[in-house]
């Protein structure tokens, strides 16, 4: 495993909780490593901030700080993660079945961030001024988001690393620092909901067979995801979980939900949408059509990893994005 240099510190938020503040901040660098229409994402909007406030939970927020020669601290890599209760493992030890592990949300990162701060709010351990369900998997996942059971797993849910300082290996010191801490606390399992690096560059391509791509990524080669070699997954960061022992379990198929209005996204992307349909309507494909002449157009966005939604007549759209959980043993 790399090692930090000298003048960088790895520290959980619970031993720095007087940077959380800055970490949230909109002007923080790491901030500019997602999409900026990420912010209408209702789920992260209203449970991110928690993650640093609530101790139980602050306690598996990783930051990694660098001193500068002017003694400045800047926050240069930071790994959020959220603990949570699956019910379906709790019997069961580390070695979880197949088909346990699929028992996964499929709405991956936001129904994972929702469950895990709702159960530490059924548990009392923090207050909320909303608990209704956000998107249609959360709703299903009402029952288990209310049980108060000690969480038995860690899902992560973000690796940043500032781009200058990615010679320094860090994204694996804070994928094994994860490792650490959950096991340090007794959990069974390390998930992660993964947003493939690169899938932005093919939109239209269905994740399921994107992730099964190998080097130099052509056409799908292995049947059975799990017979992938972890040196030949084409995507450099699924490459990376399989090199430090993931393994996949399956595609969370509406992982993060963005919606917002026309003029919304075109603040947030520069695209006018209804424009662009009139303009260039052979890019944008008509998907539905009711009898009031309600008309859908699918649309691909810079960072996306699936087209968007744009229905004319609500002039609004939605983006459901696809990702992809990958399970770590926590067994060394």
């Amino acid at each position: 495993m790399p090692i930090l240099p000298p003048d960088c510190s790895l520290a959980t938020i619970d031993q720095r909780c007087d940077i959380w503040d800055a970490i949230c901040g909109s002007n923080q660098p790491l901030e500019a490593l997602w999409p900026v229409w990420f912010e209408g994402d209702e789920t992260q909007l209203r449970y991110m901030e928690l993650l640093g406030k609530i101790p139980s939970i602050a306690r598996f927020q990783i930051v990694v700080l660098q001193v500068s020669p002017s003694g400045h601290e800047d926050i240069i890599a930071m790994g959020n993660t959220i603990p949570f209760f699956w019910p379906e493992i709790s019997n069961q030890g580390r070695k979880a079945f197949t088909e346990t592990l699929e028992t996964l949300p499929d709405g991956g990162f936001d129904t994972i961030l929702s469950r895990g701060v709702l159960q530490a709010h059924a548990r009392g351990e923090v207050s909320l001024e909303s608990t209704l369900p956000i998107t249609g998997d959360q709703e299903l996942d009402i029952p288990t988001s209310q049980r108060t059971e000690t969480p038995n797993t860690l899902s992560a849910l973000a690796v940043a690393v500032r781009p200058d300082r990615r010679q320094l290996g860090l994204a694996v010191i804070i994928i094994e620092t994860m490792k650490n801490l959950a096991r340090r606390a007794e959990l069974q399992l390390l998930v992660v909901p993964v947003r493939p690096t690169r899938k932005h560059e093919f939109p239209t391509v269905d994740i399921a067979d994107y992730i099964k791509w190998t080097l130099p990524g052509t056409l799908p080669v292995f049947a059975d995801l799990k017979e992938i070699p972890a040196s030949q997954a084409y995507d450099p960061w699924l490459r990376k979980h399989l090199r430090l022992g993931g393994q996949f379990v399956k595609v969370a198929s509406s992982s993060i939900n963005v919606h917002g209005t026309a003029v919304q996204w075109k603040e947030w992307t520069g695209i006018d949408f209804n424009t662009f349909v009139k303009e260039d309507s052979s890019t944008a494909t008509v998907q539905a059509q009711d009898t009031s002449k309600e008309m859908i157009f699918e649309i691909t966005v810079e960072r996306g990893l699936a087209p968007l939604r744009f229905n004319v007549r609500e002039q609004v759209a939605w983006y459901i994005e696809p990702n992809v959980w990958i399970c770590h043993s926590l067994d060394k």
